[in-house]
């Protein structure tokens, strides 16, 4: 029976089905992702470059990346795509040849990271992630929709609640500490990429999404996890960026004429502290004033 508002967006809820597809496919459509929204704020040309599919093979920090996830969120598919290579086994030899032909479609992994990965998941689930990282989740859903100005969108969430309210992403790093986070998401713009998947997962469910955890898993030991709750003040801004994104889009397919950092030649004038009048002079001394001892 529906008798509240949440009754209403519950039953709309349960229509809608996250598309359940591989990685690759997903990245293969040509929707606008969060990371092409985020090269357009940068400039049209940027943008556009974004949607050139890479010929340059993944970094190792993005492979590592892309193995504590699976690991973690999906252990069915680690098995199936990752592999470490045993270190006595030369791929000179005859059965070191053999070896990386059986196991040409996967991705091999250091030794020591390898091995580092029971360690990095049991810090995961001693850290306050096990208390949001539910096992009734949906792990690596993706939704496309159609966002303003017809700009056709997609997103693809770590992991999700079933009730679409939580929504969770997993970054890697080399340090969680808070201050270095929070530096992270400016960078990086990681609020964009928040408020990018909280929109998709609205339009899509017609749910709208509480709030947003980045879990950020440190690859080094001790290997630490913070747990970090995006706030709305962060996420209002993420929108706002995301909105001016979507003109940008809209503007370079309709004029076909993209830009780049400036349409023409600009003045830079200093930033206003360095013309405080609380910043000191510094005054050269006089020969005759500099002391002998």
């Amino acid at each position: 029976y529906i008798n509240s508002i949440y009754d209403i967006a519950r039953y709309v809820n349960s229509m809608y089905k996250p598309v359940v597809m591989t990685n690759d496919d997903y990245h293969k459509h040509k929707n606008y992702s969060s990371t092409n929204v985020r090269a357009f704020l940068d400039n049209d040309e940027k943008g556009l470059a974004s949607l050139v599919p890479s010929t340059k093979p993944p970094s190792k920090a993005m492979l590592e990346g892309t193995a504590v996830h699976a690991y973690i969120g999906e252990p069915h598919l680690f098995k199936r795509d990752f592999v470490c290579k045993p270190v006595d086994l030369s791929l000179r030899t005859k059965e070191g040849k053999q070896w990386a032909a059986d196991n040409a479609d996967k991705i091999v992994l250091d030794t020591e990271f390898y091995n580092n990965l029971p360690y990095i998941a049991e810090s995961f689930y001693r850290s306050p992630a096990k208390d949001i990282y539910l096992k009734d989740g949906l792990v690596e859903r993706s939704f496309f929709w159609e966002d303003d100005y017809g700009v056709s969108c997609k997103c693809r969430p770590d992991w999700i609640s079933k009730d679409f309210r939580r929504v969770i992403d997993l970054k890697t790093t080399a340090d969680a500490h808070p201050r270095k986070f929070k530096r992270s998401i400016v960078d990086y713009r990681y609020d964009i990429q928040a408020a990018f998947y909280m929109r998709g997962v609205e339009v899509c469910t017609k749910v709208t999404p509480e709030v947003f955890y980045f879990i950020a898993i440190e690859k080094v030991a001790p290997f630490c996890v913070a747990v970090y709750q995006i706030t709305d003040d962060w996420l209002l801004i993420g929108q706002k960026d995301v909105h001016e994104a979507l003109y940008r889009i809209d503007r370079v397919i309709q004029s076909g004429e993209p830009q780049g950092y400036t349409p023409e030649i600009m003045a830079l004038s200093p930033p206003e502290w360095m013309n405080s009048p609380s910043k000191k002079k510094v005054t050269p001394l006089n020969y005759h004033e500099i002391p002998l001892f």
